[in-house]
């Protein structure tokens, strides 16, 4: 469904829809095709989001981890995201490596 405006006499903008002409069924099949893509996505984020807390948690609470230890657990993060998401490793290496850069120098003192 295609939307528009318009301006009334006052200048009021009044807002109309209109069908665009597709064959019976193929709007329904590319919507539902596209829902089921939105909704693996928010699954892999909410996954994605689950790994970090837990990353997080583990290196600021695990009272016998060492840095090496931290680092192997980022590590196996970033292979976990990448799984989901291959053509993010910038993004990742951008958000998330100066994050537990910070929270493994403040934990073990280090740089």
């Amino acid at each position: 469904m295609a939307y528009g405006a318009k301006e009334d006499d006052a200048g009021d903008a009044i807002v109309y829809s209109h069908q665009q002409s597709q064959p019976r069924g193929e709007s329904a099949m590319s919507n539902c095709g596209r829902e089921a893509e939105l909704a693996l996505e928010e699954r892999m984020i909410r996954r994605m989001h689950l790994l970090v807390d837990l990353t997080t948690a583990i290196i600021a609470q695990d009272p016998g981890l060492t840095l090496d230890e931290g680092w192997q657990h980022v590590q196996a993060l970033k292979r976990a995201v990448l799984a989901m998401f291959p053509d993010k490793e910038a993004v990742f290496d951008l958000i998330y490596i100066p994050r537990f850069s910070r929270l493994l120098a403040e934990r073990f003192g280090a740089n």
